[in-house]
């Protein structure tokens, strides 16, 4: 069977749009507007493939047979779970309210009669439950029960009046809890504005229905209502249903007992095993420790033509809306939690047998779509990970997911649910779910959705979205114990940047996109644009030294400074002129770096500003009597110091008088401004820039690259899946080295400095023969003392496995040799414990360390975080 009719059919069944056969005709069964000219021409062009491969699904349809109801029915997988809950804490959580306005001349004792006739036509509106002898939930059947309509009359009130009682009338019934262990579990109420103007409110329990039954129920209701209006017509009943949810249930249970049901179960173990227990989304309130499911909403949308470059965007992707919009909100979740394995409910209708198509029950199943952002990918490359993950779940769609989570190792906590706490929602509107054709039975009656304020939620967070008249509309529901109305705001504009993103970036990696517009970012970071010259985000070596300076604030070794002694007469002004050309030229000295916050999932970014002056610290030691030794203890103390972020201006520039004509030129930074080739090149730029001035003839140092294009590089090559993979493999039997520990120091000896260094110079004839050695073998001297260095290691910590050890990088060329910012990374290097031992000589040792490194070369930059998390731990 064609890949492309799988995928069409697919497709469809993700826009509620389900095809059938009637013997050699193709039946359509869709919701209103869904069947654009884009579908239409696809099912002209495939249809002798659709209906081949329909008669080919046919041959193995498994036929729902009715089962006897005079024995006790056991409530379906999915009613379990509510069952379940509403024993534990009975609320109005899992209540399906919904109000629509109604205009013309109702007849009320008409749809009165509509509602008995279908409810009588449907088990599930008669149907209650409880609990059996073995505490098995069951279903239990009303033959028939009469059912009540009540009418509120606000016809006495004003217009503005009305709609506010009409409103908060539909919120109480919507809160109204249901007792299920008596029917009905349905209500509903009429409220009379005008003669010829009602609003019906309508409110279910989830566990007797869900969003396609509605479509159902107000079907059969319009029809019936229609039948009813006409006296000619001697039969007002519509054709008996063959088969009812309770059979569906048992025919479920049936299905998934055997092999068939357990292959499905174990797909879905498989694709969830080690699935976060939680998706640590930052909130602005403490999580309760019991759900309490209160809610509330925010609505935006999409302009007409965001929406038609969202569907280009999907269709040249060949991966559908659903699937885009789904990928752009797992990479939402992703960054605001700061997580790279999210997970989203997605509601699917579970009714791919045709016979529940005309069923009222609770058929939805909530499918665990896993967002996978291990690696880094692309755009592209995260699209086709979702579009893979997103075709083998509805696949697998028919398993209820509770049967899946409850086997899986999840933490069950009362304060949030298993599995994804975050739901996500392609569907139709109210407006949609009401079947078009009942409407238009009914000729002198038009029916509107009236809006029920959101007040519950089931999960932290759900996306819904779906097309509307002007374009995409969305709706973000959220737990309004965790969140604040502004937080989820500010989200959904991060949701719509991210999708331009997409759009304008589909070779970038998801990590480098931002989910703010500059001029929003601007602002939400508190600066005025017109001094902003550009945002970056901070390269992995620089992310990796603020984490390290934010864990350990006192610490001394990510400061840097330099000291340049000089004679002469000390011409301030000069100095000072010399250092602002040089902060005009350099962007590392007008640049701030700024924590966005909890709301940005703790982002850090280098702003860097058009304009910033930095004052030269005159210090004049003059009167201070110093030998070197004095004076190198002073200057160490002055220029070698902690750093506050938040506090601290992170670049510093001093001139300290010593004597008449004779003074010193200093500059001290953090090691996230730069490294030690980039403060050589900032003393050239700073002496040139004053031979300038002074006017001398001096060629300033020139680079082809500034630091902003290094960023940018940089962040799309590091932390890529390939990357990642290569180390893992090269780290799967690396353990960590044992040293021999000296005998434990005094407090004061530990805080005294104890770093040793030892030099052993290299006589010219070993350096000759050592370079000779290293040419004949195509290898660089580094690597050859590397491998030494190896060999040391190996005799020195005894080690029987692999080992490793980190180097530095200085990621300078011509282009940027002279550039202030850091450039250099850690890289480490695996020695194997075969090559070490003895067995291979040493040009074969050399040999394997020579590819390696080309190899290593090849895959890219790896941030030592990185590092840490790929291995073992405690190094």
């Amino acid at each position: 069977m064609s890949q492309k009719v799988v995928q069409l059919v697919s497709r469809l069944r993700k826009k509620n749009i389900h095809l059938t056969l009637n013997g050699e005709k193709l039946k359509i069964s869709a919701p209103p507007g869904t069947l654009n000219d884009e579908i239409k021409n696809a099912l002209k062009e495939n249809k002798s493939a659709i209906v081949e491969f329909l008669k080919s699904a046919q041959s193995g349809l498994e036929i729902i047979n009715p089962i006897n109801r005079n024995e006790e029915i056991l409530q379906s997988l999915a009613q379990e779970r509510l069952w379940f809950l509403h024993q534990l804490q009975p609320n109005a959580s899992y209540n399906m309210a919904n109000a629509m306005t109604i205009h013309g001349p109702l007849q009320r004792d008409i749809l009165n009669q509509s509602f008995q006739a279908t409810i009588q036509r449907h088990e599930s509106l008669r149907t209650h439950f409880s609990t059996n002898g073995d505490g098995q939930g069951i279903q239990i059947i009303n033959e028939q029960y009469a059912f009540d309509m009540p009418v509120i009359d606000l016809s006495a009130l004003d217009e503005k009046k009305q709609h506010a009682e009409a409103e908060a009338l539909a919120l109480r019934e919507a809160q109204a809890p249901f007792d299920l262990n008596h029917a009905p579990l349905l209500r509903a109420k009429i409220i009379k504005l005008k003669e010829h103007e009602h609003i019906l409110l309508l409110c279910l329990h989830h566990i007797i229905a869900d969003g396609w039954s509605l479509g159902v129920l107000v079907r059969d209701i319009m029809q019936t209502y229609a039948k009813l209006k006409q006296a000619s017509t001697a039969d007002t009943a519509l054709p008996k249903i063959s088969i009812h949810y309770a059979d569906f249930s048992q025919w479920q249970r049936e299905r998934l007992s055997g092999k068939r049901g357990a292959e499905r179960v174990a797909y879905w173990q498989k694709a969830l095993d080690g699935v976060p227990d939680l998706l640590d989304l930052p909130t602005d309130k403490i999580r309760p420790e019991q759900q309490s499911f209160a809610g509330a909403a925010h609505h935006f949308s999409f302009s007409v033509r965001e929406t038609i470059a969202l569907k280009q965007f999907a269709q040249q992707r060949e991966i559908t809306v659903f699937m885009l919009l789904l990928a752009a909100f797992q990479v939402l979740l992703g960054r605001i939690s700061q997580q790279d394995d999210v997970s989203v409910g997605v509601p699917v209708a579970g009714r791919d047998n045709a016979q529940t198509h005309a069923l009222i029950g609770f058929f939805i199943n909530a499918l665990v779509l896993r967002g996978d952002m291990r690696g880094n990918p692309t755009v592209d490359e995260y699209l086709q990970r979702v579009r893979k993950a997103t075709l083998g779940a509805f696949e697998h769609q028919d398993v209820p997911m509770d049967e899946v989570l409850k086997n899986l190792p999840l933490r069950r906590n009362a304060a949030f649910n298993p599995g994804a706490q975050v739901g996500f929602s392609w569907q139709a509107g109210l407006g949609q779910a009401l079947p078009e054709d009942a409407l238009n039975s009914v000729a002198e009656l038009s029916v509107e959705p009236f809006n029920v304020p959101h007040t519950t939620t089931i999960q932290d967070l759900t996306l819904s979205l779906w097309e509307g008249a002007e374009g995409l509309e969305g709706r973000l529901e959220y737990a309004s114990d965790l969140f604040k109305p502004e937080t989820i705001s500010q989200w959904a504009g991060y949701y719509r940047h991210l999708l331009r993103e997409f759009i304008q970036h589909p070779d970038a990696s998801i990590s480098n996109l931002e989910i703010l517009p500059k001029e929003t970012l601007i602002e939400t970071l508190g600066f005025d644009a017109y001094n902003i010259e550009n945002i970056l985000p901070l390269t992995p070596m620089q992310q990796d030294i603020y984490l390290d300076a934010n864990i350990n604030p006192n610490s001394l070794q990510n400061s840097m400074a330099y000291a340049l002694p000089l004679r002469g007469e000390a011409n301030i002004t000069l100095w000072q002129d010399a250092l602002n050309k040089l902060v005009a030229a350099e962007p590392m000295l007008r640049t701030e770096f700024v924590n966005a916050g909890h709301t940005l999932g703790d982002r850090v970014y280098q702003v860097v500003k058009k304009h910033h002056h930095h004052d030269l610290h005159i210090l004049d030691w003059r009167k201070k009597k110093q030998n070197k030794q004095s004076l190198d203890k002073a200057l160490k103390k002055l220029l070698i110091r902690p750093y506050n972020f938040k506090q601290d201006a992170l670049f510093n520039h001093y001139l300290i008088l010593l004597e008449e004509q004779r003074y010193v030129l200093g500059a001290a930074t953090h090691h996230i401004n730069s490294d030690g080739v980039g403060m050589s090149g900032h003393i050239r730029s700073w002496l040139a820039h004053y031979e300038l001035l002074a006017g001398e003839s001096v060629e300033l140092p020139k680079n082809e690259q500034g630091f902003q294009q290094q960023v940018a590089q940089v962040c799309a090559q590091t932390d890529r899946l390939e990357t990642l993979n290569y180390w893992r493999e090269k780290f799967k039997h690396v353990e960590p080295l044992v040293f021999s520990l000296p005998a434990q120091k005094s407090e004061q000896e530990q805080h005294q400095e104890q770093r040793v260094a030892k030099k052993t110079p290299l006589s010219a004839s070993h350096l000759h023969n050592l370079n000779t050695f290293c040419r004949k073998q195509r290898v660089i001297p580094a690597l050859y003392f590397k491998v030494l260095y190896g060999y040391l290691i190996k005799q020195y910590c005894r080690p029987s496995a692999d080992f490793d050890i980190t180097e530095f990088n200085a990621g300078r060329t011509r282009a940027n040799y002279f550039d202030l910012g850091i450039c250099y990374s850690q890289q480490p290097f695996v020695f194997s414990h075969k090559n070490l031992r003895g067995e291979n000589a040493f040009l074969e040792v050399i040999k394997a360390a020579r590819e390696q490194q080309k190899q290593a070369n090849l895959i890219g930059l790896f941030p030592s975080v990185k590092s840490y998390a790929s291995h073992h731990q405690g190094r």
